[in-house]
């Protein structure tokens, strides 16, 4: 899956017996405005609609060695196993979706990621994320830390 076409949402169940994954976020691609395909499991999964966001296809300025143990585990699932013996080599930070919180350390400003209608690119920190190096670190996202855009000045 190239990463500029795969989305993310918090996933809606609607059998209780799977109560307890009800808004784990879920990573594919955008089949409605309410599923989304989830290829490892070969099915379309029901979605809220008001936390979908796509890939910029960017990514942030994490290092490997920032990542907790569980973000590690899954990119290191996500690697073709014959080819990758060493996943650090493949790490290039985490991608960056629409909605995520960045921060930007020299400025100590965080801002969100949105889509630019008129420009037709994704922006925060009030320029475009592609005319700029790799030097903020995604913090959380609008949905589950709000709290977060609260810069304090």
């Amino acid at each position: 899956m190239q990463d500029r076409h795969m989305f993310r949402a918090k996933h809606i169940h609607v059998l209780s017996a799977n109560s307890k994954l009800n808004g784990t976020w879920v990573k594919g691609y955008l089949c409605s405005e309410r599923y989304i395909y989830l290829p490892e499991l070969e099915s379309e999964i029901l979605v809220d609609p008001a936390t979908i966001g796509q890939c910029t296809g960017l990514r942030d300025a994490t290092k490997w060695e920032e990542l907790t143990l569980d973000e590690q585990t899954e990119f290191t699932h996500s690697l073709d196993f014959e080819h990758c013996n060493n996943p650090q080599e493949h790490w290039k930070g985490k991608l960056i979706f629409e909605g995520d919180i960045l921060h930007e350390e020299s400025l100590d400003f965080n801002s969100a990621v949105a889509y630019n209608n008129f420009t037709g690119g994704y922006f925060a920190f009030y320029s475009s994320l592609h005319d700029s190096e790799k030097r903020y670190k995604i913090i959380g996202n609008t949905i589950d830390n709000p709290g977060l855009l609260k810069n304090d000045t």
